[in-house]
């Protein structure tokens, strides 16, 4: 029989137009982000009842990221840190969280296709 050793639910590009930024035009006009979101935890009940109720909700997630990143601010930094601390409030049994932001078309001197930050926390 195999071991599980490890059990991780993701979510991956969550696409979010957000007045996150330092300059004023990225507050007024906003910019695109994508976030990820990896969940490392006991799936074991949900494996076996295949029930909605056992696992984490998908939307739930996806709530929470579209929430912290609608409410602006200057940094993705600080946004990631309020997803993992909204996350870290749901009743499951997580042991790891990787938040992953990536800042789609930074305001650069230069063209680049993204500037990001990830977050990675355990209990």
């Amino acid at each position: 029989m195999w071991k599980v050793k490890s059990q991780c639910l993701s979510i991956h590009n969550i696409e979010i137009e957000a007045p996150l930024g330092v300059f004023d035009f990225e507050k007024s006009n906003g910019n695109k982000f994508l976030i990820s979101v990896d969940l490392w935890g006991d799936y074991h009940t949900c494996m076996q009842s295949d029930s909605l109720n056992e696992t984490l909700d998908y939307q739930m997630i996806f709530n929470i990221a579209h929430e912290v990143l609608l409410q602006g601010g200057n940094l993705i930094e600080s946004a990631a840190q309020k997803i993992m601390d909204r996350i870290f409030l749901i009743d499951f049994p997580l042991t790891r969280v990787r938040v992953y932001i990536q800042k789609l078309n930074p305001p650069l001197d230069g063209v680049v296709s993204d500037t990001s930050f990830e977050i990675i926390s355990e209990r």
